[in-house]
C-alpha cells in the first residue's frame, strides 16, 4: 500500500425546489433537494515508480422533504500514465421510518 497526494478542482451545483416562500424568506415545505458535483481529479503516488492518475469524478444526491427515501450516486473514472484504467461506481438508497434507517443499499463496484 502507498500514499498520494490527490488534488480536486471541484463545483457543487444545488437546486432546491420549494412550495413558495414565507414572509420571512423562509421556504416553504415541502423541498426538493438535488446536488450534484463535478470534479477533476490528480493521484500522484509518493512512490514514483507507480503511475500518476488523471481524471473526472461525478456525485449526484437528491431527497424529497417528505419522502423517507434519499438516492446518491458516485462515478470516478481515472487513467494512469501507463495506460491503465480505474473506474468506480456506487450507486447508494436509504429508506428512512420513524424507527429509524428501515433500509440501505449500498452498491459499489470498481474495475481496473
Amino acid at each position: 500500500m502507498t500514499t498520494a497526494d490527490v488534488t480536486e478542482v471541484f463545483n457543487v451545483e444545488a437546486h432546491v425546489l420549494a412550495a413558495g416562500i414565507d414572509d420571512q424568506g423562509n421556504l416553504v415545505p415541502p423541498l426538493h433537494v438535488e446536488q450534484t458535483r463535478e470534479e477533476s481529479l490528480l493521484v500522484v503516488p509518493r512512490d514514483s515508480t507507480l503511475p500518476t492518475y488523471t481524471g473526472h469524478s461525478t456525485a449526484h444526491v437528491t431527497n424529497l422533504e417528505n419522502s423517507p427515501n434519499a438516492v446518491s450516486t458516485n462515478t470516478i473514472t481515472l487513467r494512469g500514465t501507463d495506460g491503465s484504467h480505474l473506474l468506480s461506481h456506487e450507486n447508494v438508497h436509504i429508506l428512512v421510518k420513524a424507527n429509524g434507517i428501515d433500509l440501505f443499499v449500498d452498491n459499489a463496484h470498481a474495475s481496473c
